[in-house]
């Protein structure tokens, strides 16, 4: 039976989305391959948990622009984004010791830290799986090239064409589009979903979704956006943001509009297929998703870096609008709401761009990488 590894990384959710999608995706349609999933920083030891998990969650929310100087002088920051073998094997020594004992056909790293070290411990012990690296945002940041990883999962031709120019040959680049987890593929009742949610059909809905750092002072966007006099729905998935989960519970008392508040949810794709549009952060995972559901997207606040290039990607194609700042927010959201017709052309841009079933492609690629790799 072929076996996958499939190496994640806890820095932001995009890598943990891309990584149970390829699971998925594998389990359906090839149930012939055993898949394993382990992250990297979950089997590290506490000072690289500390280095690269709590530094960067610590920084993107409170400091954004300081990650964006990061992103930008890469240079000076780029021996700490490549564990070498002492360092990678005694602080992950775990990580490693389940890799040995599986003994795996192909690795999978959906975040480029655990690409590094997979590719570094692989020549040093002499090991010859190959590895592939599926990407998980909207541009090619030169540190996504990792030297000694064998295949690279993309978005577009355009990232392709950035992994050649750094050296990268064409024959080992593949254009999937980011995984997303079946549920965001397949086909939904919106009727029924309306019904369950208590949803008017009759309505517009919005779905704000504050993601894993929030957005600015949602509870006056929120509060401000209901003393429009147009007619919608709006439906908010919180996250971690308690304080602002227990206003939104309190607002909601006040206005019929605001027709459901959660914390965390499960079920995100039902919410995003009664929706005409989302508001939120644009993160990789989420853009794909809505991308997967052709959700149209109004767009805020993204982390310098990576999520720039998100937005820069969504409205050169059409599929999302951006808002700079609260006001922007607020008349952006009257904007979509008077103009369905806008809505309806970012869904035809949509159509155009989305790679509904990349994991599904990604996973294929496994298994001929696998066959041509043993023969």
């Amino acid at each position: 039976m072929p076996k996958i590894f499939i190496a994640s990384l806890k820095l932001g959710s995009g890598h943990l989305m891309a990584a149970q999608a390829i699971a998925e995706s594998l389990a359906q349609d090839h149930p012939e391959v055993e898949v394993k999933r382990v992250d990297f920083l979950d089997n590290a030891a506490v000072l690289p948990r500390l280095l690269y998990g709590y530094t960067y969650n610590q920084i993107v929310p409170k400091w954004p622009e300081l990650y964006g100087y990061f992103y930008n002088q890469y240079k000076t920051f780029k021996p700490l984004s490549r564990p070498h073998w002492p360092w990678s094997r005694l602080s992950t020594l775990s990580f490693f010791t389940e890799l040995d004992d599986y003994n795996p056909d192909l690795v999978i790293a959906t975040h480029f830290i655990a690409a590094g070290a997979l590719v570094d411990y692989r020549a040093r012990k002499k090991l010859n799986f190959p590895i592939l690296f599926p990407t998980t945002d909207y541009e090619i940041h030169p540190l996504l090239k990792v030297s000694g990883v064998d295949y690279y999962c993309v978005q577009t031709e355009e990232m392709k064409s950035h992994l050649q120019s750094l050296g990268v040959p064409a024959e080992r680049i593949s254009i999937t589009g980011i995984p997303v987890r079946l549920a965001f593929t397949q086909k939904k009742d919106k009727a029924a979903l309306q019904a369950k949610h208590k949803l008017d059909q009759d309505q517009p809905t919005i779905l704000l979704v504050a993601g894993g750092f929030g957005l600015a002072p949602l509870e006056h966007v929120v509060a401000d956006v209901l003393q429009s006099k147009q007619k919608f729905q709006l439906i908010i998935v919180c996250g971690r943001h308690h304080q602002f989960y227990e206003a939104m519970l309190k607002l909601q008392k006040t206005d019929e509009r605001l027709k459901s508040v959660f914390e965390f949810v499960d079920f995100i794709d039902e919410l995003m297929a009664v929706a005409d549009f989302i508001v939120a952060k644009p993160g990789g995972s989420i853009v794909s998703e809505s991308l997967a559901m052709n959700l149209p997207m109004l767009l805020v606040e993204p982390v310098p870096g990576q999520e720039d290039a998100n937005v820069e990607y969504l409205l050169e194609n059409g599929a999302a609008i951006k808002a700079r700042h609260k006001e922007s927010l607020i008349f952006k959201l009257g904007y979509l709401l008077a103009n369905p017709e806008k809505l309806q052309a970012m869904r035809e841009a949509i159509k155009k761009i989305a790679k509904v079933d990349a994991a599904r492609t990604v996973a294929d690629l496994s298994c001929e990488i696998i066959k041509k790799h043993n023969n």
